[in-house]
């Protein structure tokens, strides 16, 4: 029987697998995007220990282990990074996550922004949504050749902005000139 004492973990780490399967997509062949420095594998695993022999090949069993052991990893990051993380609505933990897995999510200024997870953490949604975008990588994704990233990271810009509006779907009172979620 696990250890009581032990912190349960509230996520749904299968969830967390299925959104990186999607966003990331399966190569069983290291590839190395332009300007990057390690090759890439599986479901987005980066870095030295992928071999740059492009004929090296890995089977869907190791990617999915790889993904395990990835999800895991950064699950821990994320939560010390922004400890209210678990706190965050679904939709949001799921774009924050898949962005964090990603890699731009930190405190890098080449892949991210400095300021975007200090403004989250200071419950600066708005804000933290339009730094979020003003990053390198989001600026410059058609010239670096990774244009799909861009409609992942306006997911997190716009998860971002419902976090600081209340939601009002269940009914209740409302103020005159504030936003409120309802539908």
């Amino acid at each position: 029987m696990a250890d009581a004492n032990k912190k349960k973990n509230t996520y749904n780490v299968g969830n967390f697998k299925k959104i990186i399967r999607e966003a990331e997509g399966l190569s069983l062949i290291p590839y190395q995007l332009p300007g990057e420095k390690h090759y890439t594998i599986g479901y987005g695993h980066y870095g030295p220990d992928v071999l740059e022999q492009k004929q090296t090949k890995i089977t869907e069993k190791r990617a999915e282990d790889l993904l395990d052991k990835d999800v895991k990893v950064r699950v821990k990051e994320i939560d010390k990074l922004i400890p209210d993380f678990k706190n965050f609505p679904k939709d949001v933990q799921n774009a924050l996550f898949s962005e964090y897995y990603r890699g731009s999510l930190t405190y890098d200024g080449k892949a991210g922004s400095p300021k975007t997870i200090d403004l989250i953490n200071a419950r600066e949604y708005e804000k933290a949504a339009e730094e979020f975008l003003r990053n390198e990588q989001y600026k410059n994704a058609v010239d670096l050749e990774i244009p799909g990233i861009r409609p992942r990271m306006e997911a997190v810009r716009d998860a971002l902005k419902l976090m600081g509006i209340e939601s009002k779907q269940e009914g209740g009172p409302v103020n005159a000139g504030q936003p409120y979620l309802v539908g």
